[in-house]
């Protein structure tokens, strides 16, 4: 990273600190200090302040993306992120769903939320690549479930890859 020529104000040094983070995942405050020559303590507090707007996610000596870190998070923990939000869009897509539909769900927390509410349709068929999904859905007599194939994502349990590709 090069030194910043020129005073930038800060929503220009917010927004470039954010590309920063969108091409290299994570920035560091000594770093962002001597890019935009000025103190630690600032960079902290525009730090802070996009971690307040959900915008990055802070860490030791720095911040990383949030896109990274809600990926790093464990599936409960996911799921407690948005959970409202999520539940809503949940409860309104399964309404959008009827009896005998075929639905394609793909992995995430969302999607495991609308194969919450679905339980209780009758003669669905849903397509999905989430492990986590399938099992949900495997509680539901009615619904039938065709689990697409591929390479398996261990860690959140989804398959991924050509073979998945419908």
């Amino acid at each position: 990273m090069s030194k910043q020529t020129g005073e930038v104000g800060i929503e220009p040094r917010r927004k470039k600190i954010l590309n920063l983070l969108s091409a290299n995942g994570r920035v560091r405050v000594a770093e962002l200090s001597n890019f935009f020559g000025i103190s630690e303590v600032t960079i902290r507090h525009d730090l802070a302040e996009l971690e307040s707007e959900g915008l990055l996610a802070r860490v030791h000596g720095g911040a990383e993306s949030t896109h990274r870190a809600y990926y790093t998070l464990s599936l409960s923990d996911r799921l407690k992120q948005n959970e409202e939000a999520k539940r809503q869009i949940a409860v309104k897509t399964a309404s959008q769903i009827g009896d005998g539909d075929t639905i394609i769900l793909d992995s995430g927390t969302t999607t495991l939320m609308v194969a919450q509410e679905i339980r209780s349709k009758k003669g669905i068929t849903a397509l999905t690549n989430s492990l986590t999904i399938a099992s949900e859905l495997s509680n539901a007599p009615a619904v039938n479930i065709i689990l697409l194939g591929g390479s398996l994502n261990t860690k959140n349990l989804f398959a991924y890859g050509d073979d998945t590709a419908a």
